[in-house]
């Protein structure tokens, strides 16, 4: 899961980087920002999570049938490290899409278009 983070880090720095124009633009980061919406992270996400607490659900189904007793740890705890992996990664994936979701927002189109709209921005004052 610290994985997760670090890659989701660099790619937040990444789209951030070449939206400023610190690092070149690259075209695989742009494909990336341009099939990417917010609703397929938040679904990607939430499915993951739900996967993760399906592997739960089996575990306590697993004690259930050993009418809560005694348990192979061994199994059981694979179980649950696979379950709470797909429960973090999916949280990881939900909020990492509002990121990047912001990230794409052109900044300089929302000014424009408030300057249409006859509205006064951050920069008018």
């Amino acid at each position: 899961t610290a994985g997760s983070i670090l890659i989701s880090m660099a790619l937040f720095v990444r789209l951030y980087a070449a939206k400023v124009g610190l690092l070149p633009k690259q075209k695989w980061l742009e494909n990336i920002s341009e099939k990417f919406s917010l609703e397929v992270g938040l679904v990607a996400g939430a499915a993951l999570s739900f996967a993760g607490i399906l592997f739960y659900f089996y575990a306590l189904r697993l004690w259930a049938d050993s009418n809560f007793g005694a348990l192979d740890y061994q199994v059981v705890l694979r179980i649950a490290l696979s379950g709470t992996t797909f429960i973090i990664l999916g949280i990881q994936i939900f909020f990492s899409s509002f990121i990047i979701s912001l990230l794409g927002i052109n900044i300089d189109d929302r000014h424009e278009r408030a300057a249409y709209q006859g509205v006064k921005t951050s920069r008018d004052l």
